[in-house]
């Protein structure tokens, strides 16, 4: 991945390539390591344990999106109205979430990909139709 610079063309971008690449690097380590799938997977299956477990990562999830997110709304790639401690909550309630759907049909791979593309789209875009944005 590419280092973020402000002011260039490619900072206007950075936002949702990143957040497209989270989702993307999670997939490539899962399959390069056979034992942590399989771990993942049954904490896909055990949702006490999986929120049990992940709560006490998600104040460094919201302070990862809060930056991300500032960085999106000082390039203005972002709406500067946008609350960035709400959307950084959301964000991450988002990725936990997300896993429910990566890994409904029992395995991970790249076609995942369509999911994570359409999540993103959502946050991009907004539930809004195009009429109305």
């Amino acid at each position: 991945m590419r280092c973020w610079q402000p002011g260039t063309a490619e900072s206007h971008r950075f936002f949702f390539e990143v957040l497209r690449e989270l989702y993307a690097s999670g997939i490539r380590f899962a399959q390069e390591d056979p034992r942590l799938m399989a771990i993942g997977m049954q904490l896909a299956s055990n949702q006490a344990l999986y929120y049990g477990i992940s709560i006490d990562y998600m104040e460094q999830s919201y302070e990862f999106f809060q930056a991300l997110l500032e960085k999106g709304v000082a390039t203005g790639e972002l709406d500067p109205a946008i609350d960035t401690t709400i959307a950084s909550r959301l964000l991450t309630m988002v990725g936990y979430s997300s896993l429910e759907l990566i890994f409904a049909d029992g395995k991970l791979d790249q076609d995942d990909m369509a999911i994570v593309d359409d999540i993103i789209y959502v946050v991009k875009n907004g539930l809004r139709s195009e009429a109305e944005r």
